[in-house]
C-alpha cells in the first residue's frame, strides 16, 4: 500500500513541477519584457512561454506550450543601441536571480517544515533557478538555443553604429 501511495504521490506532483517551471520562466521573461519597456519605451512585444510543440492557449500577447523547458521574447528592437540592447536581454537573468534571492531568504527565515510540501517545492524552485540562471549567463550558442550570455557577449562585439 506505500509503494502505491508513493506513486500516486509521484504522479499528483507532475503538475505542480510543470505549474513551478511555468513560475520561473514566466518570471524570468518579465525580466526582460520590463527591461524592454524601461529602455526602448515601446510596446512591439511578444512571449512565448514553452517549447514550441502543442499550444496550450494563447492570451493577448502571451503563448503557453506544453513543454516547459523555455521561453522567448520577440520584440522589436534597434541593434544601434548596444546599451538598450543589452539591458533588455540582461533583465531576463537579473529576474531569476532576484528569485534566488527571495527564494533562499525566505528557506532561511520563513524556516519551514523540512518535511512539507512547501519546502520541497521552494528547494525545487531554487535549484531549479539557479539552473536556468546559470545557462543563461554562460555563453551557448546551438542550433536550437542561444543563451542571453551569448547575445550579450554578441552585441558587445558587434558594430552597431
Amino acid at each position: 500500500m506505500d509503494e502505491l501511495m508513493f506513486v500516486f504521490r509521484w504522479i499528483l506532483m507532475i503538475p505542480v513541477i510543470w505549474g513551478l517551471m511555468f513560475i520561473s520562466i514566466f518570471v524570468h521573461e518579465m525580466g526582460h519584457l520590463v527591461m524592454y519597456l524601461l529602455f526602448y519605451r515601446e510596446n512591439k512585444w511578444r512571449i512565448e512561454i514553452g517549447a514550441k510543440g502543442k499550444k496550450l492557449f494563447e492570451i493577448g500577447r502571451f503563448t503557453i506550450y506544453l513543454n516547459m523547458l523555455t521561453g522567448h521574447i520577440y520584440y522589436d528592437y534597434k541593434k544601434y543601441n548596444k546599451l538598450n540592447s543589452i539591458m533588455t536581454i540582461a533583465g531576463g537573468p537579473l529576474a531569476t536571480l532576484l528569485l534566488i534571492i527571495f527564494i533562499h531568504g525566505y528557506i532561511f527565515k520563513a524556516n519551514p517544515d523540512k518535511n512539507g510540501l512547501l519546502y520541497w517545492n521552494l528547494c525545487f524552485m531554487f535549484y531549479h533557478n539557479l539552473s536556468l540562471f546559470i545557462t543563461a549567463i554562460i555563453p551557448i550558442n546551438t542550433k536550437n538555443y542561444t543563451s542571453d550570455g551569448w547575445r550579450i557577449i554578441d552585441y558587445l562585439k558587434g558594430d552597431y553604429e
